[in-house]
């Protein structure tokens, strides 16, 4: 550490940070677009046992995919749970042996417990790394929670100009989903950093998308950097926080995604890659396994999300090149829960149904990416749904849901092209998903 008397007084830095007027003022030059995922470093796939082949293999699959990197939550570091600086070696070092471009960047989480001693060491350990995403020749560091002055007295006072600060913080009080009174005074509090980040994971897709646009405006009208959010789906596991949100399949992530678009957003967060307990996870289990009943090394049952990171294959093409691609390949991908809503999974807790479960829609989703014109089926027992579509991208549901094996059909000129099982049936008996979605692809994105 450095000497303090080295340094302005701490109440001195308190105020200049409050203030805004320590750092950066804007961004020098406009940044490239990028994808990144929020990486639970806590909970890699291979659980315990990780190794660097392992983080190799989800790298290969995030770059297959469109993703530029990986923002590295960690919520402790070398004392208290030293597992985090030593996976996040690997991951740097898995990075490293690819030789792939795949960039990472240290998300400090301090909610937990994480100290300011261990932050400094984390962004001191890979700044001059290969692979360490910089701006301006600048490691990057984000982070969650935490004292809003402390935390950006304490970065500006060790790091000063020497790191690209992009934080999330609520504001005080806390708030989820702030107006533009709370947007404004986190401005207020928090312009001294390079930029922001929306950590929008739990919300109806109105909610997140309207603070997205709300939050991502104030930055960018500043000349600030602004890294949005995309969230596939989220339900908390635990009470207080056990609720859910509908996300109509894919459409609610689709829609969030071209407001990222629209926004102008510079890069994009999706919240999470591997975040098993608030089922807000995108990494697929069929292309690291290639068994779609494969299970991540985690106490509770996880069920696969692959189609939601299929199907954004389309929309971070489109973010990075501001035009929506053509579509090359045919490709389904389908949403369903695996129970009916009212069949809940009672926790020891005693709260069976999670809060927000009586606004879910009972059927079957699917969003369709069609290189020309055809007839979309979905099929469950003796039901059956069909769309006559044009080329382009369609978000659809089948309000029928029952227990059986849905089956997914494309025809073009009375010939049958793509024809799909999902893998998982729907039950009556069987509550251990808890309300999760099921999702897959189809084909897998190349």
């Amino acid at each position: 550490m450095r000497n303090p008397s080295n340094f302005v007084g701490h109440a001195a830095i308190l105020l200049v940070a409050s203030l805004g007027i320590w750092g950066p003022k804007a961004l020098a030059q406009p940044v490239r677009k990028m994808v990144f995922a929020h990486y639970m470093v806590c909970c890699p796939f291979a659980g315990g046992t990780v190794t660097v082949g392992d983080f190799e293999r989800e790298i290969r699959i995030a770059q297959a995919y469109g993703l530029d990197g990986f923002a590295l939550n960690c919520g402790g570091w070398s004392k208290r749970e030293p597992h985090y600086k030593a996976r996040a070696r690997m991951l740097y070092e898995a990075a490293a042996r690819l030789g792939t471009g795949f960039k990472l960047f240290l998300s400090a989480d301090f909610t937990t417990g994480l100290t300011f001693d261990e932050t400094t060491d984390m962004v001191e350990s890979f700044r001059d790394h290969p692979n360490q995403l910089k701006v301006d020749g600048k490691p990057v560091l984000s982070t969650y929670g935490g004292d809003q002055r402390n935390v950006l007295a304490f970065v500006r006072e060790r790091f000063g100009d020497g790191v690209f600060f992009v934080p999330y913080h609520f504001p005080d009080p806390a708030s989820e989903h702030p107006g533009g009174d709370e947007i404004n005074a986190v401005f207020r509090r928090w312009q001294g950093s390079d930029g922001f980040f929306y950590f929008g994971a739990a919300g109806t897709v109105d909610q997140i998308r309207a603070s997205n646009e709300r939050i991502g405006r104030t930055w960018l009208a500043n000349r600030k950097l602004y890294m949005a959010s995309v969230t596939p789906y989220y339900r908390g596991s635990h009470p207080p926080n056990y609720r859910l949100f509908e996300t109509n399949g894919f459409e609610a992530m689709a829609s969030e995604w071209e407001s990222a678009i629209a926004l102008g957003a510079p890069w994009v967060e999706i919240v999470t890659w591997n975040d098993w307990q608030e089922a807000s996870y995108v990494m697929p289990y069929v292309a690291m396994t290639g068994d779609p009943a494969a299970e991540p090394a985690y106490p509770q049952k996880v069920i696969p999300h692959d189609g939601y990171l299929a199907a954004s294959r389309y929309y971070i093409d489109w973010f990075k090149k501001g035009k929506p691609p053509a579509i090359d390949d045919d490709r389904i991908c389908y949403f369903y829960r695996l129970h009916p809503r009212t069949l809940g999974h009672a926790f020891p807790e005693g709260r069976a149904f999670p809060s927000g479960v009586g606004n879910l829609l009972e059927g079957i989703f699917a969003t369709v990416f069609l290189t020309s014109p055809g007839r979309f089926e979905m099929l469950l027992g003796r039901q059956s749904a069909a769309w006559d579509l044009p080329a382009g991208v369609h978000h659809l549901r089948a309000p029928f849901f029952s227990p059986g094996v849905p089956c997914f059909r494309l025809l073009r000129d009375g010939k049958t092209i793509l024809k799909h099982s999902g893998e998982r049936a729907i039950s009556d008996a069987d509550d251990s998903s808890n309300f999760n979605y099921f999702s897959g692809a189809f084909p897998l994105p190349r």
